[in-house]
C-alpha cells in the first residue's frame, strides 16, 4: 500500500471492508433452521465500524 493520506472515500472503503471482515455470524453453531439473527444488522455495523475506528486509530 502506497504511503498516502486516504481521502474520504478510501476511508469509507476501509472502514466497509474491515467490518464485513470482522463481523461476526450470528447464525455460527446453531443447530436450528431458523436464520432470524441474535442482533440487528444495524447494531452488527454500527459496532463493527466503531471497533474499526479505534483500531484505525481513528478515534
Amino acid at each position: 500500500m502506497l504511503l498516502h493520506l486516504p481521502n474520504g472515500t478510501e476511508m469509507q472503503l476501509l472502514h466497509e471492508a474491515l467490518s464485513r471482515a470482522r463481523m461476526r455470524r450470528p447464525q455460527a453453531g446453531r443447530t436450528t433452521t431458523s436464520t432470524e439473527a441474535t442482533r440487528s444488522a444495524r447494531t452488527v455495523a454500527m459496532n463493527s465500524r466503531t471497533q474499526s475506528a479505534r483500531d484505525l486509530g481513528v478515534l
